[in-house]
């Protein structure tokens, strides 16, 4: 009775030593694939920053452009008003 006592202490230390091991390979696994997707993350993010301030350069760029030709419109207008005004108090 005794030998199988210690028969089953050995068997359960070995399976106590097999499942930790197998704990800790799967646990490094695991975190392989975690670096390895949050790098492919990061690069995606990169990729969107990038994109997206490409965009938002693109529409200030075009934001500029409307406001300077807006701006020069209205520079045409107040030349034109003024000339009219000096015409038209000439005239009178």
């Amino acid at each position: 009775m005794h030998q199988l006592s210690d028969k089953l202490d050995s068997l359960f230390k070995n399976i106590q030593k097999l499942v930790k091991s197998t704990a800790q390979g799967t646990e490094n696994v695991l975190r392989k694939e975690m670096h390895g997707i949050e790098k492919r993350l990061n690069e995606k993010i990169d990729g969107v920053e990038k994109r997206l301030t490409n965009r938002i350069d693109n529409v200030e760029k075009n934001l500029s452009d409307k406001i300077d030709k807006i701006s020069e419109c209205l520079n045409n207008h107040e030349t034109r008003i003024v000339t009219l005004e000096k015409n038209s108090t000439a005239h009178l």
